[in-house]
């Protein structure tokens, strides 16, 4: 089990600053391609409940729920690997924003334990904020 020694407040205006120095170092193209659309529609398509199984109450809700949580899992995993893959470009920015999201300093962060490190990482992108900047950065993207 990963230890959770931290707690992550909420995001504000103020973290868009290193959450975007973050993203140019990465790219935003690679970032984008995390959000796949075709990709997406094959999900959506894999999980499409049969027509036998649309007659049960609540299997519609249950079905978007599912699906929501799968895509979310996919588009999470995709940015931790992008994160991961492009750390030594990134490392002391990203230390520096998960310090003033945690409350923790950046030498704490670089001493956590790498399944809590990694923890932290997708817990940030687990956040509902988090998520809503997404949403309005993918659509200046297209």
């Amino acid at each position: 089990m990963v230890e959770r020694n931290y707690e992550l407040r909420t995001l504000c205006a103020d973290d868009i600053f290193p959450m975007v120095k973050i993203i140019s170092k990465i790219g935003i193209d690679d970032i984008a391609n995390c959000f796949d659309a075709k990709e997406m529609s094959e999900v959506m398509e894999a999980m499409k409940p049969a027509e036998d199984e649309e007659s049960e109450v609540g299997t519609a809700e249950k079905a978007n729920e599912l699906l929501t949580q799968q895509i979310g899992i996919r588009v999470v995993m995709k940015l931790v690997g992008l994160l991961m893959k492009n750390l030594g470009n990134i490392k002391g920015d990203l230390y520096k924003f998960l310090a003033g999201v945690s409350g923790m300093k950046e030498q704490e962060i670089a001493k956590l334990p790498l399944g809590t490190f990694t923890q932290m990482i997708i817990d940030i992108f687990k956040k509902e904020e988090f998520g809503d900047f997404f949403q309005v950065v993918s659509g200046l993207v297209k």
